[in-house]
């Protein structure tokens, strides 16, 4: 146990976990899609399970794209989770500063202090995975409809200016 302790009142040891959760957060979220096609050319399972995923994704869009009001809100929905994100890493990192600062003060604060900046840097993860990626999969998907919607109305000849 002293041993544990000591670990988690150095700095280096979390500065190394958050870079390794960092970036294997970041190869996961790149690997996946290519992965997710790899196994859906072998897998008509999971080929249907894409589809089906994407078919919802339409539907949800396209029911959102009927009404002004529900594209607004997919939008601030998006703005409001990146917000919390930011917020929530930021309170973080001021854990972390507070960590470094009260080292002296005693093992309890400091194993607080340095929860404390997991429990937020892990509730900026859920929200990033749980509502921004999705979030703004359907806001790309209203835009692009919208896109559409614009370019399939045929262009309105110019009247000519009468001198």
């Amino acid at each position: 146990m002293p041993k544990i302790m000591e670990c988690l009142t150095d700095p280096s040891w979390w500065f190394t976990a958050v870079v390794v959760a960092f970036l294997m957060s970041l190869f996961a979220g790149l690997l996946i899609k290519p992965l997710l096609r790899l196994i859906a050319t072998r897998s008509k399972r999971v080929r249907t399970w894409l589809a089906e995923k994407s078919r919802r994704l339409d539907e949800r869009a396209d029911a959102i794209v009927k009404d002004p009001t529900r594209i607004l809100i997919a939008h601030l929905d998006v703005i409001i989770c990146f917000c919390f994100i930011i917020l929530m890493l930021t309170v973080a990192g001021f854990f972390l500063c507070t960590h470094m600062l009260s080292v002296d003060l005693g093992r309890t604060l400091t194993v607080v202090t340095l929860l404390m900046a997991l429990v937020c840097m892990t509730l900026s993860t859920l929200v990033l995975y749980m509502r921004l990626i999705p979030s703004a999969k359907i806001v790309g998907r209203i835009t692009s409809k919208l896109n559409a919607k614009g370019n399939d109305t045929p262009n309105q000849p110019e009247t000519p200016a009468q001198s």
